[in-house]
């Protein structure tokens, strides 16, 4: 066996380890850093010392330093066979103090579904929201359909202006499912709802509005979406027939929408982005990323649609 100085490598390395650790517990960072480093030079470095390298460069600001043993880390992470968050939180907070933000959501994208954690996935689903063509009457909905697939943790008030979008957007249905439940905890419409008679007429109107939609409705829009002049009218009632749960049928009526045509860029946009969600929800997974790959909007369907994209990875 390799030996250092007459001590066996191994042996050598145990010391330094113990070394760099009692330097490290009193505090002594840059004593504990260099003896890392060296061990590093010498055998390469396990992902946790190469790691504790860029931890230090970080906490000392060197961002350039932090970055490249974050990589390392990640790198021998791999192959050592395991999984673990502090390199890409390392590589994240790099990023994002040095203003890096195209590599910061390229790594949540990485790591979210990996890691499956609101702590990623939120941040990378609101950046949906700072499009420069994002509007939230177009948008807002989806950017709650995103979190609540990725089991962010939404709000009473998330979910009252989730459920007022869908009742603007024409998804009685869906408004129907996300305001219920708050009805019944008295979130919407109790003695704590700062705005409970306002949000009680807007639940009746919801009531009002799902009924027939469940009842036939959707079939009688479908007919008048058919014969009506652009394909408008079909994305819409294929989007109420997705928030049904009906995934084939939103298919259909979408991409029969689309094939008709005379769709606003913004609006088809979105269309694909709904269609891409109807067809993963429908099986179709390979269909669904080949058209959220054709989604390049700047109105925050784009960027949904790589959300998506990372969702149908977990």
């Amino acid at each position: 066996r390799k030996r250092l100085g007459g001590v066996p490598a191994a042996q050598a390395k145990n010391f330094k380890q113990l070394q760099g650790g009692a330097y490290d517990a009193t505090g002594q960072k840059a004593k504990a850093m260099a003896i890392i480093e060296q061990m590093v030079g010498e055998g390469g470095g396990t992902s946790t010392e190469l790691a504790y390298i860029a931890q230090a460069a970080l906490s000392a600001k060197q961002y350039d330093k932090a970055i490249q043993f974050a990589n390392k880390a990640i790198e021998k992470m791999r192959a050592e066979g395991k999984t673990k968050p502090e390199p890409y939180n390392i590589l994240l907070k790099a990023y994002r103090d040095t203003a890096k933000m195209d590599q910061y959501y390229a790594t949540l994208e990485r790591v979210a579904p990996v890691f499956k954690s609101e702590v990623y996935w939120k941040p990378l689903i609101e950046k949906a929201k700072t499009e420069k063509g994002f509007k939230s009457a177009e948008g807002l909905l989806d950017v709650y359909r995103a979190m609540e697939a990725t089991n962010v943790k939404l709000s009473d008030a998330d979910k009252v202006m989730m459920g007022e979008q869908a009742l603007t957007r024409q998804m009685s249905i869906e408004a129907e499912k996300i305001l219920t439940p708050l009805v019944k905890s008295g979130a919407v419409g109790g003695p704590k709802d700062s705005k409970a008679e306002r949000n009680k007429r807007m639940y009746a109107t919801v009531q009002t509005d799902a009924k027939p939609a469940k009842s036939g409705g959707l079939e009688k829009a479908e007919a008048a979406a058919t014969a009506a002049a652009t394909g408008a009218p079909l994305v819409l009632v294929g989007e109420q027939y997705y928030t049904n749960g009906d995934y084939k049928k939103a298919v259909e009526l979408i991409e029969k929408g689309i094939a008709k045509g005379q769709l606003e860029p913004g609006a088809l946009a979105y269309a694909q982005l709904h269609l891409g969600m109807a067809q993963s929800k429908a099986g179709q997974k390979d269909a669904a990323r080949k058209t959220w790959s054709e989604v390049k909007a700047e109105n925050g369907a784009g960027w949904l649609a790589r959300v998506w994209t990372a969702i149908s990875k977990t």
